[in-house]
């Protein structure tokens, strides 16, 4: 439904652009040198990013359905008619609440685009310390850098908000939400959809369950999903997901595990997946939803180690962990995973920044013609929603060509 609410608002808004023959001009750009890069070394892997939602809408519809190109005169789309070379290279600065696998994985998407949209990436990382991560911003604007992409911890929105204000510096949302004091969106981002990853690999699951168990009994299916209180992204992930389950197993259970105080590593999971699954024996098939791929490695190892994997399917969001297990040669009970390429995240947020740095969009129009009355972040500002994707060991490569095609990289 996001999908057609925005595409139905941006055919909108272009008509009346057109009718009133409005055009942006591009303003002058900055002259400023580029920064050394600063990033501390990496810490072990520990949460994943506020990830996620597919809001795409495309011209051919690929896997997963997309919108590669912009149909609109609007800027700040990755097939923007502008020459990125008539300017100087701009210096763009991934500021990062931490450095972990997914973190690279989208460095990595940053590194990909840098030669064709003409800019050189350099990254802040404030290792889960809320206050280094304000005083990364500071030390990162002092160097120069022409705009940020701001992946900030919610314990310091509303700071870094004000902050990146105060310093004039052109940032959009990256990843994470950047939140104002009513948890609302408080400027432009490129962020997942959390409904929609739960909804994706809950729907894989509907639609593949019979291939692994065979036509059984839908009521002897249970529903057991990983998430917690204190993060809202991880309950818009499990609430997308039960959604989907409950839907097409009315007679079924659900049970929730609240995973607040167990961190995202792995061990929790398994510790708290073990005595649920071990002492429930009259549950004859599990259908495990994971918020986190580091979830999803603790709960099929729980599984594994209860010998239940071939009676339980193992569903995550993210995808670093699972396409490393499968790479090893993995064929367990993790079957599946929301999956957005980095390419996906990382193409429509430096379009976006670009165009802010330009002059040719502002913080209060860029991708407005996206926004959803009523939406759950708010629509005061534009937001990008990610492709997401059901992800299997059968399609993932098959998800990253397919990106590299649709933004001109192949």
């Amino acid at each position: 439904m996001k999908k057609v609410i925005a595409l139905l608002l941006a055919f909108l808004m272009c008509f009346a652009l057109l009718a009133c023959g409005q055009k942006a001009e591009p303003a002058p750009s900055k002259d400023d040198a580029a920064p050394a890069d600063t990033t501390p070394e990496k810490q072990e892997d520990t949460t994943p990013a506020d990830t996620t939602p597919a809001d795409e809408t495309p011209a051919e519809e690929p896997e997963g359905g997309e919108e590669p190109a912009a149909d609109t005169k609007f800027p700040g789309y990755f097939d923007d008619d502008v020459d990125h070379f008539a300017r100087k290279k701009y210096t763009l600065c991934y500021a990062m609440p931490m450095e972990t696998n997914m973190h690279d994985e989208y460095l990595e998407g940053f590194y990909k685009i840098q030669d064709k949209y003409n800019f050189e990436l350099v990254f802040s990382n404030s290792n889960n310390d809320s206050e280094q991560y304000v005083q990364n911003i500071e030390i990162m604007a002092a160097k120069g850098v022409d705009g940020f992409f701001i992946d900030c911890p919610n314990a310091v929105c509303v700071r870094v908000k004000e902050l990146l204000d105060e310093l004039g510096t052109p940032y959009i949302a990256f990843n994470s939400p950047l939140y104002d004091e009513n948890n609302l969106m408080a400027a432009p981002g490129v962020i997942q959809d959390g409904a929609s990853c739960g909804e994706a690999t809950a729907t894989w699951f509907c639609e593949h369950y019979t291939d692994y168990w065979g036509d059984v009994d839908k009521k002897d299916v249970k529903m057991l999903t990983l998430t917690s209180s204190s993060y809202p992204e991880f309950a818009k992930r499990s609430n997308g997901a039960k959604e989907v389950f409950l839907a097409n197993f009315p007679d079924s259970e659900v049970q929730e595990i609240d995973m607040t105080g167990k961190g995202v590593a792995a061990d929790g999971a398994y510790d708290m997946v073990t005595p649920v699954i071990t002492t429930q024996p009259e549950v004859k098939y599990w259908y495990i939803q994971c918020g986190v791929d580091n979830w999803g490695q603790g709960a099929a190892r729980a599984v594994e180690g209860a010998g239940l994997d071939k009676n339980s399917m193992v569903c995550s969001v993210g995808n670093v962990l699972l396409v490393g297990a499968w790479e090893e040669g993995y064929e367990g009970c993790w079957c599946c995973g929301a999956y957005t390429t980095n390419l996906d995240l990382a193409v429509p947020a430096v379009s976006g920044l670009i165009a802010l740095i330009d002059g040719r969009a502002t913080a209060d129009t860029l991708w407005k013609e996206r926004a959803i009355p009523g939406d759950s972040y708010g629509d005061n500002y534009g937001i990008w929603y990610s492709l997401v994707s059901a992800m299997t060991k059968d399609n993932y490569n098959k998800l990253v060509e397919e990106a590299e095609v649709r933004y001109g990289l192949k």
